[in-house]
């Protein structure tokens, strides 16, 4: 790869799988020398208005998924919410989680079925690569971080403003919403999907990563995951924007 790594591939899913267990990944890793890391790939799904009763720090809670959904134990690498809980509106009862599966054959599986979790049966879409925009000047092109932007005046991403931050905006209505990104046109902010200036760097992402345009995650003897993203979530931060009111 052009940062100095190497991409490991193996002959099949299975020993691919086998080799990211713990214990064996660290005999892996030392295997490749002192000094070498190994940076897994794990398949990440979002499950859609999970229970908050439901722990994802808990491992009795995660088991029970895992025994719920016929999933192997141990595949259920990782979970958390995608929200921070302490930013729940009151009496908020259900919320997105994000959840990292050991292989692609139980993440699509998730996506098709939907899973189980804290009793309830909840809907599951593969976790979409976005486009990166800045939180300081809301550009896309070139892809930086809001640490590296070289703009001197934060701009609001829901008016445009350069005297006040995005979260300090009083705007509320759609109407007055203005995008920094399209010529500071009325109606819509530069934060949301509909916004054209996002489209466009959706299909350079897709272009770069063709993989980010399907539902499901790719695999050579399953041409039904092959399937194309035919609507994209209208959210935030990975919710939906009436996720508060959940």
């Amino acid at each position: 790869m052009s940062n100095g790594g190497v991409i490991y591939e193996f002959e099949s899913a299975g020993s691919a799988a086998w080799v990211k267990r713990d214990g064996i990944l660290e005999d892996f890793q030392r295997g490749l020398g002192v000094g070498a890391q190994v940076k897994p790939r794990y398949y990440r799904v979002v499950a859609e208005y999970v229970p908050v009763a439901f722990d994802p720090g808990n491992p009795y809670d995660v088991t029970m998924v895992e025994s719920d959904n016929s999933i192997t134990r141990g595949n259920m690498v990782a979970a958390r919410w995608i929200k921070s809980p302490e930013k729940r509106a009151p009496g908020q009862r259900v919320a997105f989680l994000l959840i990292s599966f050991l292989t692609a054959q139980d993440a699509n599986r998730a996506i098709a079925n939907g899973l189980y979790i804290a009793s309830k049966h909840v809907s599951v879409h593969r976790d979409q690569d976005e486009p990166q925009r800045c939180a300081k000047c809301h550009k896309y092109d070139p892809p930086h971080l809001a640490r590296n932007c070289k703009v001197i005046h934060e701009t609001c991403g829901t008016c445009a403003s350069i005297h006040h931050k995005t979260a300090e905006c009083s705007i509320t209505s759609r109407d007055d919403f203005c995008c920094v990104n399209c010529d500071h046109a009325l109606g819509h902010a530069a934060w949301e999907k509909t916004c054209p200036a996002y489209q466009r760097a959706m299909q350079k992402l897709h272009a770069r990563k063709p993989e980010a345009g399907f539902r499901f995650f790719p695999l050579a003897d399953d041409p039904y995951s092959w399937e194309p993203v035919e609507d994209a979530l209208d959210s935030v931060d990975g919710e939906p924007i009436s996720s508060s009111q959940n």
